[in-house]
């Protein structure tokens, strides 16, 4: 099994929801995130635009044994329940290794609040393409730029992988610079991002 097979459709919904949690208010419509991250010998690039109720993703893995390209579109809903809740809903679609199709739905709950600390976003999501999961934990540290990302995620095929990652935005902008350790592969990534959100 070639590990980063599932993990390219995870690495777009968790790059994705980085850049709302990058902002100081909950879900935010019309924007655009583009992240980078790379290790060695994996690379990763993803895409979201965000109209209104409406994201549209793509994704692109590279690694030794091939490259996938992912695909999604999503509507969301916001929910009353005590504490703002988002739910996302829609179509996915992956090209595993460039020379296989596959198509799916996913699910994302995800929550913005305020702490003590500056703020915390949590996020899940379940995906019917081999069955893949993906919890999400970001805390933003008050008026540093700064985010701490733990993240967990796995599937139906023997694939789980552990995160943490820092993302640091100078002077508030909107370029990340971003460095992190997979718990899993003992090695370490880093990259960059843009959120106009």
């Amino acid at each position: 099994m070639t590990p980063f097979r599932p993990a390219a459709r995870a690495t777009l919904a968790a790059t994705a929801l980085t850049a709302l949690l990058a902002t100081t208010a909950p879900v935010r419509a019309d924007g655009e995130f583009f992240q980078v991250d790379i290790s060695e010998p994996d690379r990763s690039a993803v895409l979201t635009i965000q109209r209104g109720r409406w994201a549209f993703g793509v994704g692109v893995s590279d690694y030794d044994n091939g490259t996938d390209i992912n695909a999604s579109v999503t509507r969301s809903w916001q929910l009353d329940a005590g504490v703002p809740v988002t739910l996302r809903f829609g179509p996915t679609l992956q090209y595993e290794r460039t020379d296989r199709l596959k198509a799916g739905v996913k699910i994302v709950a995800e929550s913005w609040n305020p702490t003590g600390f500056g703020h915390l976003f949590l996020l899940g999501e379940v995906n019917s393409i081999d069955a893949g999961y993906f919890a999400l934990a970001q805390f933003g540290l008050g008026q540093t730029n700064t985010v701490i990302e733990l993240s967990h995620q796995g599937d139906n095929d023997g694939y789980s992988e552990t995160k943490a990652a820092v993302a640091w935005r100078p002077q508030g902008g909107p370029l990340a610079l971003r460095a992190g350790w997979s718990f899993d592969k003992d090695v370490a990534f880093a990259g960059f991002a843009i959120n106009t959100f």
